[in-house]
């Protein structure tokens, strides 16, 4: 479970504040991002952790005939999104406790917001139970794989959080990337909960990392 009154604050100036802080080049990462993904006509997608929906349009840019859901706790944040996009369905709900039925999903995506859930483990369980057996789960976070470059977005964020945008939580977030798995941690995690690494790409100086791993079920 995440801080929902945390989020909802700051909601209004979310897209604006990632803008700042990757001087735009974040649309650019999401696009590459999703192409890695083999979409195919009509599957069923679930982005957790939607927020504004970015990851959720993307889909369902490249793949018109799947059905996307976006998940987020957030009721601003989906307020947003929802504004954006008519033909996605946002659900309200707890990334710990998915409301959907086992094997349901061909694909689900999260995007710099597994870290800000509680409990990591229950939502990684919860992701393996809604994808279907070989289903694809794209994670993408930063990646903790060059510190220089690291540093340079922390100060960014910094800067534009003091500079521009009061509202947000630079501190939270910082915090949040600096107490997360390395790219390389995280893939063995998956690892030992069933999933095996098909594709994993580097952004921005590898401070942002993609992976797309399968699912291996029975």
């Amino acid at each position: 479970m995440q801080d929902n009154k945390l989020f909802d604050n700051f909601a209004k100036q979310y897209d604006a504040y990632n803008n700042l802080t990757s001087l735009a080049t974040h649309h650019f990462v999401k696009s590459k991002c999703v192409k890695m993904l083999d979409l195919k006509p009509e599957q069923r997608v679930l982005d957790l952790c939607t927020g504004t929906g970015d990851i959720a349009r993307l889909i369902k840019k490249y793949s018109p005939s799947a059905a996307v859901f976006g998940l987020d706790e957030s009721e601003k944040m989906l307020e947003i999104a929802k504004s954006k996009s008519a033909d996605i369905e946002y659900v309200c709900a707890n990334a710990e406790s998915l409301p959907f039925d086992d094997g349901e999903f061909d694909i689900v995506t999260i995007s710099f917001g597994l870290r800000n859930i509680q409990n990591k483990q229950t939502a990684i369980d919860e992701i393996k139970r809604v994808l279907k057996p070989n289903g694809q789960f794209l994670h993408i976070d930063f990646g903790k794989q060059n510190n220089f470059a690291q540093k340079i977005f922390n100060l960014c964020a910094t800067l534009s959080g003091k500079l521009f945008l009061r509202n947000v939580p630079v501190n939270y977030f910082l915090n949040s990337i600096e107490n997360y798995w390395s790219a390389d941690e995280f893939e063995k995690v998956m690892e030992e909960n069933g999933f095996t690494l098909q594709k994993s790409k580097g952004f921005m100086c590898s401070v942002v990392v993609a992976q797309m791993f399968r699912v291996l079920k029975n």
